[in-house]
């Protein structure tokens, strides 16, 4: 019997300093250790303006069977949001109006960064292709690329959500993306396995694109060997870690620096430690709160330095809305930082909806609150604060060895490997 080989499609991919990196380079890295041959398509790793350089992908050797292909984009002058772009002025200003079109239409600024895939026989290797897995977004150009290769290659292709594209997704609406569902429809109804990061996102796909073929959880998680690398932080009084980015309005700091008004008392040291790109946004909020003192901004910052503060906090802040008019399918957003949270057995506050997905994987190993119940966040806080540092065990339901061989044994079920 041949040796299975797997070509995954995804855009973000380390040393691309994100979190959605975080989860396509676990694939990737735990299915080649599970013994398929597996090629990685994704772009050249100097365009990234946010990088890890740091990451196990330079730092370690890879697995012999672990193959990255890297892509030179075309449209490049067009992506100023994530790549480095030199420096031709003229370049620039005589793509702007095509960038203001593209923004207008919804059209991903990133769309040409599978293009070349096309152009040159990029995935020659020692066998031949078995399936491919294209995971997003950006969406429209790499679930439209996976259909076109996986039917130029003959094979079946798996589509894997991190996020929700057209529908249900409280970050995208508008007229574009609803032009944009009957693609999703025929490209998510054609593949042979639509994967999804939590149970509510499967049955919203389920239910909105009309899908009959097998839809399957795969949930983000942690990975041991990352976390076990990093030395804790050393804080000079109790910590209330925020790691992450934000999504204003529908996920920020606001009702947690609310609920601690009240603990802003002589007789409580404590600190909030913030590390993410928001910085101006937490900022305001917190002197908004009257807590501008008790508030320290790292910025954007590596994934270990963010694991190292995890670990050493009395609790990590984890928001899925800080509303209570947010969108229903928040309840089904299953952030990756809630994992590595979990892996650290730190203790998590999750301020989510009362029927949040994330609560249930929460399981005990710390605290779920509302947005909109500042009096028991308060109350959660203090006794938070005030007792010794407390450690829950990992759950090794959600480690990535464990997620990724249960899924590999699914695709063999399937025959699709």
């Amino acid at each position: 019997m041949s040796t299975p080989h797997i070509i995954i499609l995804a855009y973000h991919f380390p040393p691309h300093r994100t979190i959605a990196a975080v989860r396509t380079w676990n694939i990737a890295k735990h299915l080649a250790l599970l013994g398929p041959d597996v090629t990685v398509v994704t772009i050249d790793a100097a365009l990234w303006q946010r990088q890890d350089r740091d990451h196990p992908l330079y730092t370690t050797p890879l697995p012999a069977n672990l193959h990255v292909i890297r892509l030179n984009p075309r449209l490049r002058a067009i992506n100023t949001d994530e790549w480095n772009q030199p420096h031709h002025t003229l370049t620039w200003l005589t793509t702007a109006p095509i960038r203001r079109l593209f923004r207008l239409l919804r059209i991903e600024l990133s769309i040409g960064w599978v293009w070349p895939l096309f152009s040159r026989p990029a995935l020659h290797n020692r066998t031949s292709p078995t399936l491919l897995l294209a995971t997003g977004g950006p969406f429209l150009s790499t679930f439209l690329a996976a259909r076109r290769l996986a039917r130029t290659l003959s094979i079946p292709y798996v589509l894997d959500y991190r996020d929700l594209w057209t529908t249900g997704n409280p970050h995208k609406h508008g007229l574009p993306f609803l032009l944009q569902r009957p693609f999703e429809r025929v490209i998510a109804s054609s593949a042979a396995l639509v994967t999804t990061a939590s149970h509510t996102m499967a049955n919203h796909l389920r239910e909105a694109l009309n899908l009959s073929n097998h839809v399957y959880t795969l949930t983000n998680g942690y990975d041991p060997e990352a976390i076990e690398s990093a030395s804790p932080a050393v804080f000079p009084q109790p910590a209330i870690v925020y790691a992450g980015t934000l999504y204003p309005p529908h996920a920020t700091l606001h009702p947690l620096l609310t609920s601690l008004r009240p603990l802003d008392l002589p007789s409580m040291p404590w600190q909030v430690h913030y590390y993410g790109p928001h910085t101006a946004l937490v900022r305001r909020q917190a002197y908004d709160a009257g807590l501008s003192h008790r508030l320290v901004c790292h910025g954007d910052v590596h994934r270990t330095v963010a694991i190292s503060a995890i670990k050493a906090a009395h609790c990590a802040v984890v928001v899925t809305a800080s509303t209570p008019t947010a969108p229903t399918t928040i309840n089904g957003v299953l952030t990756g930082k809630l994992f590595e949270i979990l892996g650290t057995g730190t203790p998590v506050l999750l301020i989510a909806p009362p029927t949040s997905e994330a609560a249930r994987v929460l399981d005990g190993r710390g605290y779920h609150c509302p947005p909109d119940d500042p009096g028991r966040m308060t109350h959660i806080l203090r006794h938070v604060l005030t007792r010794p540092i407390h450690r829950y065990e990992p759950p090794f339901t959600y480690c990535w060895p464990r997620l990724v061989a249960a899924f590999y044994e699914h695709l063999h079920s399937l025959q699709l490997l």
